[in-house]
């Protein structure tokens, strides 16, 4: 009975270990994706494009640069309206990867509690079983008194 208690004890105690491990790496994921929400255009180092849309100004500059040799320079409202447009759809995509790592991270780790608070409470059963076991072993056999 001792070793297999000794194996429930370690199961109990790795599936808490595991819940609280994955919860720590949801929360790393959620803190991430805060922070890409209040600020998408800034989010991870502009990775989702290669040109800086902080600003228009900046976004004239390096558009104007690219453009080849030859060929015609977009009008002021022309700019204006891919800076909007490419802001837009920047600002959708790190939006909606924000939204759906939140959401992805906040489950888990509702799960990961729900998972560690029912084996924490499970190996508190364990070890008031066996604190049991062990005080009812350790007592003195009881004996009935003898009626005449």
């Amino acid at each position: 009975m001792g070793g297999r208690l000794t194996i429930s004890r370690v199961y109990g105690y790795l599936a808490c270990l595991i819940a609280l491990i994955t919860t720590l790496a949801c929360l790393d994921t959620i803190i991430s994706a805060s922070f890409d929400l209040s600020d998408p255009l800034h989010a991870r180092g502009d990775a989702y494009e290669t040109r800086t849309l902080s600003s228009l100004d900046n976004f004239r500059v390096e558009t104007i640069a690219r453009i080849p040799e030859g060929q015609a320079v977009p009008d002021e409202t022309a700019l204006d309206a891919m800076y909007a447009a490419a802001r837009d759809a920047i600002v959708r995509t790190v939006r909606l990867q924000s939204l759906r790592a939140l959401t992805a991270s906040g489950l888990v780790t509702i799960a990961c509690i729900g998972i560690f608070a029912g084996h924490w409470r499970w190996l508190r059963r364990l070890a008031d079983r066996a604190d049991d076991g062990l005080s009812a072993a350790a007592a003195p056999p009881r004996t009935t008194p003898a009626v005449h």
